[in-house]
């Protein structure tokens, strides 16, 4: 999708923003566009096209305390008669 487009020196930057459940890893694409003086209507020559390459990295989700809900409780269940003195 994109998100803006403005007159550079030498032609149009188009910066994109990708996707927000775009999945972990690599994509690469190609991108076509070109200018029209009316819908349907492309102006002759002004075709550009180029591709790209995409790497997304998630970092490591981390919860305080154990869980969402902060509580610190973790189930799990301990016989008292297989501890020993250290």
């Amino acid at each position: 999708m994109a998100t803006s487009c403005g007159r550079a020196t030498a032609g149009y930057a188009v910066r994109f923003k990708p996707v927000s459940m775009l999945a972990q890893g690599s994509h690469t694409s190609n991108v076509t566009f070109g200018a029209a003086a009316r819908p349907r209507h492309r102006i002759s020559g002004s075709t550009q096209a180029f591709s790209y390459s995409l790497t997304t990295q998630l970092a490591d989700w981390t919860t305080y305390q154990h869980s969402p809900a902060h509580s610190g409780y973790v189930r799990a269940t301990f016989d008292p008669a297989s501890f020993r003195k250290a």
